[in-house]
């Protein structure tokens, strides 16, 4: 498949792809039967909620064996916060290099000037 469990996207809708093991399968995602193609490919798109969505597969060989399996995807619309703590707004600088410090959502990317400046010194 093309996601795996605990995904972050900040879209409404994504769109699963993948394929089943046997042809004849019973492909069930999110409580609606998918088509599996000739080549036991499939394709949905599924609607996201903000926060953690659970989406579901089950899986039905021809013999009736049932496989199933919950993945979570995080759906994540709201901006990361960033607050600069020095140097202060307005503040007259005369050095060539300053440290500037500040706290940001853990686990966001922060650059400066296009460049990235996670856990590093850096300069302008």
């Amino acid at each position: 498949m093309n996601i795996t469990d605990g995904i972050y996207i900040n879209k409404e809708k994504i769109e699963i792809t993948g394929f089943v093991s046997e042809l004849n399968s019973v492909l069930i995602i999110q409580g609606k039967r998918v088509t599996v193609n000739q080549d036991t490919s499939f394709k949905i798109e599924v609607e996201l909620f903000e926060g953690t969505n659970p989406i579901s597969f089950v899986l039905i060989d021809i013999a009736g064996n049932e496989f199933l399996e919950v993945i979570k995807i995080i759906r994540d619309t709201t901006p990361p916060e960033l607050i600069i703590e020095y140097p202060t707004p307005w503040m007259v600088v005369y050095d060539k290099i300053i440290e500037i410090k500040g706290k940001g959502e853990f686990g966001g990317k922060l650059t400066v000037n296009g460049k990235d400046v996670n856990k590093r010194r850096w300069k302008i």
